[in-house]
């Protein structure tokens, strides 16, 4: 349904989408045929510009730049391609997505804050604190922070009231929408009353 607002005008333009993930390899030719606006930069310790090993902040990218094609999008980059380096963090994304002044910033990825027998976690691990200061300073400066509800996970920082937190739905060939058993969805033990998600995508079931 996003093209009539795209021939009323609404494509982004203007806006600028900082998108956290494993890499973007904007030299396949939908990109090339397409002719987005986009820029890629290696968040510490990653590697290759021009490739994305697992695909998945390609695929993310696609998603975003069809619904608004006139952002101005820098994907920051997490992985290593070349060496057994883990890349970067999440929170060393989020430090790089900042210095590139964004209006938003998009993450779809996460941590699983589940312990034994799926039992959600009540209290924030120490290492996680960090970056939930970096998104609640963010937030506070006027920045839209997405964070993904998880595939199945109790997700953070998907959690936190300050971001929006992006869900799934399933929608069958006759337009009805079920919620799927694979996205996230669930009330958070750390933040009182947070309930996961505010907003829900296009997702498939777990069987598929």
């Amino acid at each position: 349904n996003v093209a009539p607002i795209h021939r009323r005008g609404g494509t982004g333009a203007g806006v600028t989408v900082a998108m956290i993930d494993s890499g973007f390899a904007f030299g396949h030719q939908y990109f090339q045929r397409m002719d987005y606006n986009t820029t890629v930069v290696l968040a510490p310790g990653a590697s290759d510009k021009d490739r994305d090993g697992s695909g998945h902040g390609t695929a993310e990218s696609a998603n975003l730049l069809a619904i608004a094609p006139g952002v101005n999008f820098v994907g920051i980059k997490l992985d290593n391609e070349s060496s057994s380096s883990n890349g970067a963090t999440i929170l060393e994304g989020l430090q790089e997505a900042l210095t590139h002044n964004p209006d938003v910033i998009s993450v779809s990825m996460g941590f699983d804050l589940a312990g034994p027998n799926r039992t959600h976690l009540t209290a924030l691990p120490n290492s996680l604190v960090a970056l939930e200061a970096e998104i609640q300073a963010a937030v506070a400066s006027g920045i839209t922070v997405v964070f993904s509800a998880g595939n199945g996970h109790v997700a953070f920082p998907g959690m936190m009231p300050e971001v929006v937190s992006a869900g799934g739905v399933y929608v069958a060939e006759d337009g009805a929408m079920l919620a799927s058993d694979y996205a996230s969805g669930f009330m958070s033990a750390i933040y009182s009353g947070r309930q996961v998600p505010d907003l829900s995508g296009l997702v498939g079931m777990a069987e598929n």
